[in-house]
């Protein structure tokens, strides 16, 4: 038996490339992903609108946001490509969403998530390798 959701109109389960607070991203232009939830049955998501920041304080205080894409009509809710400034090597980014239904009722902001970037470019390889530490040959 499914397990009914008795809260208002909600959206969660927030992922990017398909992983929840994803890391190693190479996606130039990561796509999300978030599904909703409501207690009557057969809501349908009929709009959405997603923010982007570097860290959880811009993103709940509105500031600095990488990317706000604004009210959006559509039902669409997966592979949603951001559509912020280029993201480099190793970037950070907080996100959240909130959706509206086919009444106009209007969800909260999900909980926040996040993403990392991996490595974008060759050159933004860092490491320290391990050696043995063998005696010298003299």
């Amino acid at each position: 038996m499914l397990e009914r959701h008795a809260g208002p109109l909600a959206a969660g389960h927030l992922r990017c490339e398909y992983a929840k607070d994803a890391l190693g991203i190479d996606a130039r232009r990561p796509r999300l992903s978030w599904q909703i939830t409501s207690p009557r049955r057969a809501t349908r998501q009929v709009g959405y609108r997603i923010q982007v920041a570097r860290d959880l304080a811009d993103l709940l205080t509105q500031t600095r946001l990488l990317w706000d894409s604004l009210d959006v009509a559509s039902p669409r809710s997966q592979q949603i490509e951001y559509a912020g400034p280029e993201l480099a090597s190793f970037d950070r980014c907080c996100w959240r969403v909130r959706v509206r239904d086919e009444r106009g009722e209007l969800s909260d902001w999900s909980e926040p998530a996040n993403w990392e970037m991996g490595v974008l470019e060759a050159g933004d390889w860092r490491a320290d390798w391990i050696a043995p530490d063998l005696p010298s040959a003299e």
